[in-house]
């Protein structure tokens, strides 16, 4: 027996919040309430709690458990939930670790010897999903899980089911199993189709296709396809889970043991869903402690599957990883896709408090990207990769236009180098972007990165990078006189505003060159950047504000025109 003397919190990097609890024994607890974005809230709810249970027995994990969540009139949702979460875990490693036995054998024992695991890897082209699955190989890994598209729209263009499909084959071909996670970023109109298209590959599972909110959705999608349906990171008790059971609409839950409740309570979703033949993969993209409570679960519960792990995952930047605050890091080693259970006592990692210590003095809040808004929606038509360009020869949508953009009244220049030129014709009687075989037809040389460029009107740009892109134009293509060596800089920076802000920007620098061999003196040239503003989240472009700087604008009223001459000097 023990009263609970003190409880701390400390906020780490990458984006961690872990607990410590101690008793008027000495003996400590270490747990994890890490809500992505929203630490600054849990660690309110934890200052609220801390006083309350001071001079509690740290023994009575489950008085402890009921006390929060029936003395609270507003209860449940994320920042309740991961609060309660950190002490829960914490009381759990304290008592265990009093005993001197693994949480695993206060859950009712050990039913496996071993933790199938899996990890995330990104990339939106095959070519670079391939790259990461294979290094993810490397580290011992023979499952993944990988993003399975941006947002759509409620009904989107047929080849984003093939990116999607093209990205899970890359993986299979390896020899290795995938699950694809969509955020919910799909509406039910493409979940249908992208379902269907996954099915002859056999993805390990589909994650929430569909918003955890709309459950008459996943109800009637589940009964559409074979590939097993997964969700639970956004659902935050027992009460959430309920529902879904019931409807007999998922076949993998993936509760988050930092939004869930704690050890106490994935115990008991993991009892509720092997009544209804569900299998648990705990969702976890967190921290050590988090990671540690899953196994402790996961090797006494029969229905476990597979266990999520945030070792090397993408958002680990700051150098820190689950590695850095244990001593023990050769826990997390994966030998043939997984990794032992952890059998020391408590939680089975040795936390390292002093590097916990040292590096919460400066830590700051992570703020989540978030996936839609002006710095996080591409709000233009076009496709990805150039066999798409191909594929679906599009009217013009993304492409570089020229040798001229618009219209050529007539396909005829009335004076060049003291001569009319006659021009393909493409629109009727006139020529339009170029011709039959304009700029925007063409593949170019690139993309080659080069020194960085300033955007002309815009200052204090960041994080920017340029690529080159090169074409020669030979005389007479399309009936344009004079070899042209073209060159297009890409420019991406990020700007910081005034109210604070960050603001992405795109600048494109074009340039035209007449060859020195020709002895033409003069063409015409006019490029531009032919995009169609449009919102695939929303449909629709209101509420966002788009900003051009130009140096000249053509009158966009008029039918065709002349274009403009560029003479060699």
């Amino acid at each position: 027996m023990g009263k609970i003397t003190s409880m701390e919190y400390f906020r780490v990097p990458p984006r961690w919040l872990l607990v410590k609890i101690m008793d008027d024994a000495g003996n400590v607890g270490w747990g994890e309430a890490s809500l992505e974005g929203h630490s600054q809230a849990v660690e309110g709810c934890l200052d609220a709690w801390f006083e309350r249970y001071t001079g509690l027995d740290a023994d009575d994990i489950e008085e402890i458990w009921q006390l929060s969540w029936r003395t609270s009139f507003y209860r449940g949702g994320p920042v309740f939930m991961s609060a309660l979460s950190g002490i829960d875990i914490a009381l759990w490693d304290l008592k265990a670790r009093k005993l001197g036995v693994p949480i695993y054998q206060l859950l009712g024992g050990k039913v496996r010897n071993k933790i199938r695991v899996y990890a995330w890897v990104g990339g939106d082209d095959p070519s670079d999903v391939e790259k990461q699955a294979l290094a993810r190989r490397a580290q011992g890994f023979n499952s993944i899980k990988m993003n399975g598209t941006g947002d759509t729209c409620w009904l989107d263009s047929p080849f984003r089911l093939d990116e999607v499909v093209e990205r899970l084959k890359a993986v299979k071909a390896l020899g290795m199993d995938a699950a694809i996670d969509f955020h919910g970023r799909v509406h039910k109109p493409m979940a249908k189709q992208l379902a269907k298209a996954l099915e002859p590959h056999r993805p390990l599972f589909i994650e929430e296709p569909l918003l955890s909110e709309n459950i008459g959705g996943i109800m009637q999608l589940s009964k559409l396809t074979t590939c097993p349906i997964a969700l639970g990171e956004r659902l935050h008790s027992r009460w959430d889970v309920r529902p879904f059971l019931e409807a007999g609409c998922i076949d993998i839950l993936q509760p988050d043991i930092c939004h869930i409740g704690g050890i106490s309570e994935m115990k008991r979703l993991a009892s509720m869903c092997e009544t209804y033949d569900v299998a648990l993969a705990p969702h976890c993209p967190l921290g050590p402690i988090a990671l540690a409570a899953n196994i402790q679960v996961d090797t006494a519960t029969a229905n476990f599957a597979i266990q999520e792990m945030s070792l090397g995952i993408h958002y680990n930047n700051t150098g820190q990883d689950i590695t850095s605050y244990i001593l023990n890091p050769e826990v997390w080693n994966v030998e043939r896709g997984y990794i032992g259970i952890l059998s020391k006592p408590g939680l089975g990692i040795d936390i390292n408090e002093a590097q916990i210590r040292e590096l919460s003095k400066d830590a700051k809040p992570w703020v989540s990207p978030g996936f839609r808004g002006p710095c996080g929606t591409n709000i233009v038509q076009g496709f990805p990769k150039q066999e798409q360009y191909v594929a679906h020869n599009a009217p013009f949508f993304g492409e570089t236009i020229g040798r001229v953009a618009n219209r050529i009244r007539g396909a005829r220049i009335e004076s060049l180098n003291g001569t009319p030129v006659l021009l393909a014709q493409n629109d009727g009687e006139n020529t339009l972007h170029g011709g039959n075989i304009g700029w925007g037809k063409k593949v170019w040389d690139g993309p080659k990165p080069v020194t960085l460029r300033n955007i002309p009107g815009v200052e204090n740009l960041v994080d920017g990078e340029s690529v080159e892109f090169t074409l020669e134009d030979p005389s007479g293509n399309e009936g344009f006189p004079g070899t042209l060596h073209v060159s297009i800089v890409y420019t991406t920076a990020t700007l910081a505003t005034d109210d604070g802000k960050e603001v992405r920007v795109l600048g494109i620098e074009y340039q035209a060159v007449l060859a020195d061999d020709d002895d033409v003196q003069e063409t015409m040239v006019n490029i531009t950047n032919h995009s169609y503003p449009y919102n695939r989240r929303d449909r629709c472009v209101h509420n966002y504000e788009l900003s051009l700087t130009l140096g000249r604008n053509m009158d966009p009223n008029i039918r065709a025109n002349p274009a403009s001459k560029h003479t060699r000097k």
